[in-house]
């Protein structure tokens, strides 16, 4: 297991793609949500600022949209991203490209997803 992790510099894949995350997720500056993204290697998090639970309905729109994130913090408004660890740089943009497009649709759409109901888990419709 180690030799692999040597041999494939899958730790030089994820200094290289944790830049890449990084720079895509500066684009929810814009957000009035976003706050900071922290972490290290790839798992990061997306920290939200809002007095409501939002990182769950962010995380059903993720889904719809094909990206798997959880959520979590005091308030869950912390998205959690952790892609594998030998993701290519196209993919990892295409998945940054779909998280960033679901905190704007629900920033779009707030009153839509927070007066839809309590949110209850990612597979109620």
């Amino acid at each position: 297991m180690i030799e692999a992790i040597y041999e494939e510099k899958i730790l030089d894949n994820v200094k290289k793609i944790n830049k890449v995350l990084k720079k895509e997720f500066k684009k929810l500056e814009k957000s009035k949500y976003f706050e900071e993204v922290r972490g290290l290697g790839l798992m990061l998090g997306i920290a939200l600022k809002n007095k409501n639970s939002i990182g769950p309905y962010i995380g059903k729109i993720c889904l719809k949209k094909g990206v798997y994130i959880g959520y979590y913090g005091s308030n869950n408004n912390v998205l959690r991203i952790h892609p594998a660890l030998n993701i290519n740089q196209k993919m990892a943009i295409e998945g940054a490209r779909r998280v960033i497009e679901a905190v704007f649709e629900f920033e779009k759409n707030e009153k839509k997803y927070l007066n839809s109901g309590k949110f209850l888990s990612f597979f109620t419709t």
